[in-house]
């Protein structure tokens, strides 16, 4: 942010005594002050609202900040505010609404994000870390199925170890053999399900991420 300390205005003083990594401490000022700053020369209030969107974005104030993240990406746009702190500002806010939806399990949104951010920036090890986490998350949680099965035959293998327990070893002992056959079969049929998911979702994951690297490529 630009630090300009020949502007005499006593809140934009206040401010910039505020540590840089204070991010509570910002958004509580911002917000107290928001009349105020907004005398200040457009630019430097501009820079104060984005430092306002990342502050958000920095202490999970995931709600808010999506409230507001697109309002400021269209405000660096006009503005044509290109760098922030040596980064690039454009890139950096679409990453972490990307990450905010990521948070709030709206994952084809996010996905979304993700995709125009791989059009920009190719082969990144950040974006494809975030999508590659997002994308087995969203498989997960479309594949209920599976997941249902493997959470059945856990709980089958645990039915089996109690009535094992309780009631064949004591009342009818011939029967344990099978009895600790089946509990094995539930057990590992439960635990093979869950690699084979664990797997497939990684694999179909990491092939989509490819297909959109080599699309933006074109």
């Amino acid at each position: 942010m630009k630090r300009l300390k020949n502007i005499v205005n006593p809140v934009y003083d206040k401010y910039l005594e505020i540590p840089f990594a204070d991010y509570q401490q910002k958004i509580r000022f911002y917000e107290r002050h928001h009349k105020e700053l907004k005398y200040l020369p457009k630019d430097i209030f501009n820079d104060l609202f984005v430092e306002y969107t990342k502050s958000l974005y920095q202490v999970r104030e995931i709600g808010q900040f999506l409230k507001i993240v697109d309002r400021t990406i269209e405000l660096i746009i006009i503005e044509n505010i290109e760098n922030y702190s040596g980064d690039n500002l454009y890139e950096e806010l679409l990453y972490m609404k990307a990450s905010a939806l990521y948070y709030q399990l709206k994952h084809k949104q996010a996905e979304y994000v993700l995709k125009e951010l791989i059009k920009i920036q190719g082969a990144s090890k950040k974006t494809r870390s975030l999508f590659l986490k997002n994308a087995v998350e969203a498989l997960r949680y479309n594949d209920q199925f599976i997941r249902s099965m493997i959470i059945l035959l856990i709980i089958l293998s645990g039915i089996t170890i109690g009535l094992e327990l309780l009631l064949v070893r004591s009342f009818y002992p011939e029967h344990t053999g099978w009895i600790e056959k089946l509990r094995i079969t539930f057990l590992l049929s439960g635990i093979l399900l869950f690699i084979f998911q664990e797997f497939r979702v990684r694999f179909v994951s990491a092939i989509r991420y490819k297909r959109i690297l080599n699309k933006s490529k074109g």
